[in-house]
Protein backbone atom coordinates (compact mmCIF):
# COMPACT_ATOMS: atom_id res chain seq x y z
CA UNK A 1 0.00 0.00 0.00
CA UNK A 2 1.51 3.44 -1.11
CA UNK A 3 2.24 5.91 1.92
CA UNK A 4 1.88 9.45 0.26
CA UNK A 5 2.89 12.64 2.32
CA UNK A 6 1.82 15.15 0.06
CA UNK A 7 -2.02 16.06 1.18
CA UNK A 8 -1.55 18.44 4.33
CA UNK A 9 -4.60 19.68 5.03
CA UNK A 10 -4.29 23.07 7.61
CA UNK A 11 -6.89 23.62 9.95
CA UNK A 12 -6.47 27.73 10.85
CA UNK A 13 -8.21 28.64 14.25
CA UNK A 14 -7.80 32.36 14.08
CA UNK A 15 -10.61 33.26 16.94
CA UNK A 16 -11.21 34.78 20.39
CA UNK A 17 -9.27 32.63 22.23
CA UNK A 18 -6.41 33.95 24.56
CA UNK A 19 -2.86 33.20 23.74
CA UNK A 20 -2.92 29.63 22.20
CA UNK A 21 -5.87 27.32 21.90
CA UNK A 22 -6.13 24.21 20.83
CA UNK A 23 -8.33 22.20 18.18
CA UNK A 24 -8.88 18.83 18.59
CA UNK A 25 -9.55 16.31 15.02
CA UNK A 26 -10.61 12.89 16.64
CA UNK A 27 -9.83 10.12 15.58
CA UNK A 28 -5.96 10.96 15.30
CA UNK A 29 -6.09 8.09 12.55
CA UNK A 30 -9.32 7.53 10.07
CA UNK A 31 -9.63 4.11 8.59
CA UNK A 32 -12.41 4.12 5.50
CA UNK A 33 -13.23 1.55 2.59
CA UNK A 34 -12.38 3.23 -0.90
CA UNK A 35 -14.61 5.97 -1.77
CA UNK A 36 -15.98 6.38 2.04
CA UNK A 37 -15.99 9.72 3.28
CA UNK A 38 -13.61 10.18 6.04
CA UNK A 39 -14.51 11.75 9.06
CA UNK A 40 -13.03 14.07 11.99
CA UNK A 41 -14.69 15.85 15.15
CA UNK A 42 -14.09 18.98 15.63
CA UNK A 43 -13.29 20.31 19.37
CA UNK A 44 -11.96 23.65 20.18
CA UNK A 45 -10.63 24.58 23.62
CA UNK A 46 -9.78 28.13 24.49
CA UNK A 47 -6.09 28.17 26.91
CA UNK A 48 -6.78 30.07 30.21
CA UNK A 49 -10.34 30.96 30.02
CA UNK A 50 -13.53 28.99 29.90
CA UNK A 51 -15.76 30.49 27.10
CA UNK A 52 -15.11 32.28 23.68
CA UNK A 53 -17.40 34.33 21.16
CA UNK A 54 -16.06 33.74 18.24
CA UNK A 55 -14.84 31.44 15.99
CA UNK A 56 -13.15 31.24 12.71
CA UNK A 57 -11.71 28.36 11.02
CA UNK A 58 -9.99 27.44 7.54
CA UNK A 59 -9.71 23.74 6.26
CA UNK A 60 -6.92 23.92 3.47
CA UNK A 61 -5.11 21.92 1.15
CA UNK A 62 -2.51 21.98 -1.83
CA UNK A 63 -4.58 19.19 -3.56
CA UNK A 64 -7.47 20.48 -5.75
CA UNK A 65 -8.79 17.30 -5.64
CA UNK A 66 -9.39 17.31 -2.42
CA UNK A 67 -13.54 17.73 -1.13
CA UNK A 68 -14.20 19.10 2.22
CA UNK A 69 -17.76 19.63 3.60
CA UNK A 70 -18.59 20.30 7.36
CA UNK A 71 -21.53 20.05 9.57
CA UNK A 72 -21.78 22.01 13.02
CA UNK A 73 -22.77 19.70 16.48
CA UNK A 74 -26.17 20.39 16.67
CA UNK A 75 -25.44 21.99 20.20
CA UNK A 76 -23.01 24.16 19.58
CA UNK A 77 -24.97 25.73 16.53
CA UNK A 78 -28.04 25.84 18.97
CA UNK A 79 -30.37 28.75 19.17
CA UNK A 80 -27.49 30.20 16.58
CA UNK A 81 -27.54 31.42 13.02
CA UNK A 82 -24.42 30.66 11.87
CA UNK A 83 -23.25 31.07 8.33
CA UNK A 84 -22.92 28.05 5.38
CA UNK A 85 -19.26 26.83 5.07
CA UNK A 86 -17.71 28.38 1.80
CA UNK A 87 -14.72 27.31 -0.44
CA UNK A 88 -12.52 31.10 0.06
CA UNK A 89 -11.01 29.69 -2.78
CA UNK A 90 -7.48 30.83 -1.45
CA UNK A 91 -5.90 27.32 -1.55
CA UNK A 92 -6.21 24.60 -3.86
CA UNK A 93 -9.06 23.18 -1.38
CA UNK A 94 -10.41 25.06 1.53
CA UNK A 95 -13.49 25.76 3.30
CA UNK A 96 -14.61 28.09 6.16
CA UNK A 97 -16.46 27.63 8.95
CA UNK A 98 -17.03 30.46 11.49
CA UNK A 99 -19.62 32.36 13.40
CA UNK A 100 -20.28 34.71 16.38
CA UNK A 101 -21.86 33.39 19.78
CA UNK A 102 -22.96 36.87 22.07
CA UNK A 103 -23.77 34.37 24.85
CA UNK A 104 -20.13 32.69 24.25
CA UNK A 105 -19.21 28.92 23.69
CA UNK A 106 -17.80 26.73 26.55
CA UNK A 107 -14.19 25.42 26.31
CA UNK A 108 -13.99 21.81 24.92
CA UNK A 109 -16.96 22.48 22.91
CA UNK A 110 -17.48 20.44 19.83
CA UNK A 111 -18.16 22.19 16.70
CA UNK A 112 -18.68 19.76 14.38
CA UNK A 113 -17.71 16.76 11.82
CA UNK A 114 -15.01 17.84 9.33
CA UNK A 115 -15.63 15.30 6.08
CA UNK A 116 -13.30 14.37 3.15
CA UNK A 117 -14.53 12.78 0.05
CA UNK A 118 -12.38 10.32 -0.72
CA UNK A 119 -13.59 9.19 -4.00
CA UNK A 120 -10.57 9.44 -6.39
CA UNK A 121 -7.90 9.14 -4.25
CA UNK A 122 -6.42 5.89 -4.16
CA UNK A 123 -5.58 3.24 -1.55
CA UNK A 124 -3.03 4.23 0.99
CA UNK A 125 -1.77 5.84 3.76
CA UNK A 126 -1.73 9.68 4.02
CA UNK A 127 0.37 10.53 6.64
CA UNK A 128 -0.31 14.13 8.24
CA UNK A 129 -3.63 14.71 6.20
CA UNK A 130 -5.40 16.89 8.75
CA UNK A 131 -3.05 19.46 10.53
CA UNK A 132 -4.60 21.54 13.25
CA UNK A 133 -3.55 25.48 13.76
CA UNK A 134 -4.77 27.67 16.58
CA UNK A 135 -3.04 30.60 16.64
CA UNK A 136 -4.45 33.88 19.61
CA UNK A 137 -1.99 36.22 17.28
CA UNK A 138 -3.66 35.90 14.00
CA UNK A 139 -6.87 37.19 14.84
CA UNK A 140 -8.07 38.76 11.11
CA UNK A 141 -8.73 35.72 8.76
CA UNK A 142 -6.91 37.96 5.98
CA UNK A 143 -3.79 37.95 7.56
CA UNK A 144 -4.07 34.50 8.25
CA UNK A 145 -4.65 33.27 4.62
CA UNK A 146 -2.11 35.49 3.27
CA UNK A 147 0.72 34.56 5.64
CA UNK A 148 -0.19 30.59 5.76
CA UNK A 149 0.54 28.80 2.62
CA UNK A 150 -0.42 24.71 2.63
CA UNK A 151 3.24 22.16 2.88
CA UNK A 152 5.60 25.30 3.73
CA UNK A 153 8.09 25.17 6.70
CA UNK A 154 6.11 27.99 8.65
CA UNK A 155 2.97 26.21 8.31
CA UNK A 156 5.00 22.70 9.65
CA UNK A 157 6.69 24.46 12.03
CA UNK A 158 3.04 25.92 13.59
CA UNK A 159 1.31 22.85 13.48
CA UNK A 160 -0.33 22.21 17.09
CA UNK A 161 -1.61 18.68 16.15
CA UNK A 162 -2.12 16.14 13.13
CA UNK A 163 -4.68 13.10 12.18
CA UNK A 164 -3.68 10.78 9.47
CA UNK A 165 -5.60 8.83 6.45
CA UNK A 166 -6.38 5.19 6.03
CA UNK A 167 -7.97 4.14 2.74
CA UNK A 168 -7.91 0.81 2.25
CA UNK A 169 -10.38 -2.35 2.13
CA UNK A 170 -11.49 -3.88 -1.14
CA UNK A 171 -10.68 -1.94 -4.13
CA UNK A 172 -14.03 -2.26 -6.47
CA UNK A 173 -13.41 -2.73 -10.31
CA UNK A 174 -17.09 -4.15 -11.12
CA UNK A 175 -16.61 -4.52 -14.83
CA UNK A 176 -12.86 -6.05 -14.62
CA UNK A 177 -11.73 -3.87 -17.29
CA UNK A 178 -8.41 -3.18 -14.58
CA UNK A 179 -9.46 0.47 -13.54
CA UNK A 180 -10.75 1.00 -10.17
CA UNK A 181 -14.28 2.20 -10.11
CA UNK A 182 -13.47 5.39 -8.46
CA UNK A 183 -11.10 6.18 -11.30
CA UNK A 184 -13.39 4.88 -14.17
CA UNK A 185 -16.20 6.88 -15.82
CA UNK A 186 -17.64 3.92 -16.80
CA UNK A 187 -17.44 1.71 -13.97
CA UNK A 188 -20.24 -1.10 -15.58
CA UNK A 189 -18.87 -1.45 -18.95
CA UNK A 190 -15.52 -2.98 -19.50
CA UNK A 191 -14.87 -1.61 -22.77
CA UNK A 192 -15.34 2.14 -21.47
CA UNK A 193 -12.82 3.75 -18.93
CA UNK A 194 -12.56 7.81 -19.58
CA UNK A 195 -14.98 10.50 -21.16
CA UNK A 196 -12.42 13.30 -21.84
CA UNK A 197 -15.05 15.52 -23.19
CA UNK A 198 -17.98 14.84 -20.83
CA UNK A 199 -20.43 14.14 -22.60
CA UNK A 200 -21.21 10.45 -21.80
CA UNK A 201 -19.92 8.96 -24.35
CA UNK A 202 -17.05 6.79 -23.57
CA UNK A 203 -13.83 7.79 -25.69
CA UNK A 204 -13.20 4.42 -26.93
CA UNK A 205 -16.93 4.86 -28.68
CA UNK A 206 -16.75 8.41 -29.31
CA UNK A 207 -15.93 9.64 -33.19
CA UNK A 208 -15.07 13.20 -31.56
CA UNK A 209 -13.53 12.25 -27.70
CA UNK A 210 -12.07 15.54 -27.01
CA UNK A 211 -15.91 17.67 -28.29
CA UNK A 212 -18.51 17.40 -26.13
CA UNK A 213 -20.55 18.23 -29.24
CA UNK A 214 -20.37 16.07 -31.72
CA UNK A 215 -19.59 11.89 -31.24
CA UNK A 216 -20.67 10.16 -34.29
CA UNK A 217 -19.19 10.82 -38.05
CA UNK A 218 -21.72 8.36 -39.97
CA UNK A 219 -20.08 9.03 -43.19
CA UNK A 220 -16.33 8.99 -42.09
CA UNK A 221 -16.20 12.17 -44.16
CA UNK A 222 -14.23 13.86 -40.20
CA UNK A 223 -17.50 15.91 -39.57
CA UNK A 224 -19.73 15.44 -36.60
CA UNK A 225 -23.21 14.50 -37.65
CA UNK A 226 -24.57 17.46 -35.58
CA UNK A 227 -22.75 19.76 -38.20
CA UNK A 228 -22.59 17.76 -41.19
CA UNK A 229 -25.52 18.74 -43.26
CA UNK A 230 -25.43 15.34 -45.14
CA UNK A 231 -24.70 12.92 -42.72
CA UNK A 232 -24.70 9.39 -44.84
CA UNK A 233 -22.98 11.34 -47.94
CA UNK A 234 -25.88 10.40 -50.92
CA UNK A 235 -26.89 13.21 -52.96
CA UNK A 236 -29.53 14.66 -50.72
CA UNK A 237 -29.02 16.64 -47.76
CA UNK A 238 -30.27 15.78 -44.52
CA UNK A 239 -33.38 18.50 -44.18
CA UNK A 240 -34.38 16.68 -47.54
CA UNK A 241 -33.36 12.59 -46.82
CA UNK A 242 -36.07 10.74 -45.40
CA UNK A 243 -33.11 7.98 -44.43
CA UNK A 244 -30.38 10.71 -43.47
CA UNK A 245 -28.05 7.73 -42.08
CA UNK A 246 -28.83 5.02 -44.47
CA UNK A 247 -26.95 6.02 -48.08
CA UNK A 248 -28.85 3.33 -49.98
CA UNK A 249 -32.19 5.33 -49.07
CA UNK A 250 -33.05 9.31 -49.58
CA UNK A 251 -37.20 8.53 -50.57
CA UNK A 252 -40.16 7.16 -48.64
CA UNK A 253 -42.83 7.68 -51.22
CA UNK A 254 -45.52 6.07 -49.37
CA UNK A 255 -44.18 6.65 -45.72
CA UNK A 256 -44.20 2.98 -44.47
CA UNK A 257 -40.19 3.08 -43.15
CA UNK A 258 -38.96 1.20 -46.09
CA UNK A 259 -37.23 3.19 -48.71
CA UNK A 260 -38.05 3.31 -52.31
CA UNK A 261 -34.97 1.43 -52.96
CA UNK A 262 -35.67 -1.50 -50.83
CA UNK A 263 -39.97 -1.39 -51.63
CA UNK A 264 -40.95 -3.70 -53.76
CA UNK A 265 -44.26 -1.19 -53.68
CA UNK A 266 -42.97 2.04 -53.15
CA UNK A 267 -46.48 3.69 -53.89
CA UNK A 268 -48.41 1.66 -51.33
CA UNK A 269 -47.63 1.58 -47.68
CA UNK A 270 -49.67 -1.93 -46.92
CA UNK A 271 -47.46 -4.00 -48.39
CA UNK A 272 -43.16 -4.00 -48.88
CA UNK A 273 -42.52 -7.47 -50.02
CA UNK A 274 -43.55 -9.64 -52.99
CA UNK A 275 -41.58 -12.91 -52.20
CA UNK A 276 -42.71 -14.73 -55.26
CA UNK A 277 -42.50 -12.09 -57.81
CA UNK A 278 -46.13 -12.31 -58.86
CA UNK A 279 -46.94 -8.66 -58.20
CA UNK A 280 -49.22 -9.53 -55.41
CA UNK A 281 -47.69 -8.20 -52.16
CA UNK A 282 -46.96 -10.73 -49.27
CA UNK A 283 -49.70 -9.59 -46.98
CA UNK A 284 -52.41 -9.66 -49.76
CA UNK A 285 -50.81 -12.99 -51.15
CA UNK A 286 -52.79 -15.91 -50.17
CA UNK A 287 -49.60 -18.11 -51.78
CA UNK A 288 -46.78 -16.32 -51.27
CA UNK A 289 -44.12 -19.03 -51.24
CA UNK A 290 -41.87 -19.33 -54.08
CA UNK A 291 -42.43 -23.35 -56.08
CA UNK A 292 -39.48 -24.91 -57.40
CA UNK A 293 -39.62 -27.64 -59.54
CA UNK A 294 -36.66 -29.40 -60.19
CA UNK A 295 -36.11 -31.00 -63.80
CA UNK A 296 -35.65 -35.06 -63.89
CA UNK A 297 -32.51 -35.78 -64.69
CA UNK A 298 -33.66 -39.12 -66.95
CA UNK A 299 -31.71 -37.94 -69.58
CA UNK A 300 -28.27 -37.59 -67.34
CA UNK A 301 -25.97 -35.10 -65.86
CA UNK A 302 -25.86 -33.27 -69.17
CA UNK A 303 -29.39 -32.74 -69.75
CA UNK A 304 -29.99 -31.21 -66.14
CA UNK A 305 -27.01 -28.89 -66.70
CA UNK A 306 -28.67 -27.85 -69.93
CA UNK A 307 -32.46 -27.58 -68.65
CA UNK A 308 -30.54 -25.06 -65.93
CA UNK A 309 -29.01 -22.75 -68.25
CA UNK A 310 -32.33 -22.82 -70.38
CA UNK A 311 -34.50 -22.12 -67.26
CA UNK A 312 -36.68 -24.95 -68.45
CA UNK A 313 -38.88 -26.76 -65.55
CA UNK A 314 -39.08 -29.64 -67.70
CA UNK A 315 -36.44 -31.61 -69.75
CA UNK A 316 -37.62 -34.19 -72.02
CA UNK A 317 -34.53 -35.38 -74.35
CA UNK A 318 -35.45 -38.11 -76.66
CA UNK A 319 -32.54 -40.34 -78.08
CA UNK A 320 -31.61 -40.78 -81.36
CA UNK A 321 -32.68 -44.13 -83.08
CA UNK A 322 -29.46 -46.19 -83.44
Amino acid sequence: MARTTSLLLVLILAASLANAGTVTLEPAVVTVDPGQPAEYTVTVTAAEQAEFTTLDLLFSSDRADLVLSFTYNDDFADGLTLPDPVSLGTFASDLYVGGVNPDSWQTGAIVGVLRIDTTGLASGTYDDVIGARPDAEETALGGAVSQISAGTTETTEQLAGTAGLVITGTVLDTDGDGVEDINDAFPEDASETTDTDGDSIGDNSDAFPEDASEDTDTDDDGIGDNADDNDDNDEALDVDDDFPLDPAETTDTDGDGVGDNADAFPEDSTETVDSDRDGIGDNADVDDTVSVVTPPCAAGMLGCFLATLAGLSTLRLRRRKA
